[in-house]
């Protein structure tokens, strides 16, 4: 399988962390707390969500100077779309003094 050779497939875990996101959302409900959103959103997953995101961006323009070498598929830029959507209200919500 694609476990088997050290082969983890980018398009597993984004749709995984995709689908924790959604859940944690859904569990979080009309909190104002969102304890749960709260520890997905870390800013280390929210930039490599983002990072995804733009990686799929700049592929798609051959003549970008310091484009990046790695190239996601659609699915995996899709899943990390849809986590930060889910994620959204605790990137967005102000820190503790």
């Amino acid at each position: 399988g694609q476990y088997a050779y050290g082969e983890f497939k980018l398009y597993t875990a984004t749709k995984a962390f995709r689908d924790l996101s959604l859940a944690a959302a859904a569990a979080d409900g009309d909190s104002t707390e969102g304890v749960c959103t709260k520890c997905l959103s870390t800013p280390s997953a929210v930039a490599l969500c983002l990072q995804i995101m733009s990686d799929l961006v700049l592929a798609s323009n051959d003549d970008t100077e310091g484009a990046s070498k790695y190239v996601p598929d659609a699915a995996s830029a899709e899943y990390a779309i849809g986590a930060i959507e889910a994620l959204i209200p605790a990137i967005l919500h102000t820190g503790d003094p």
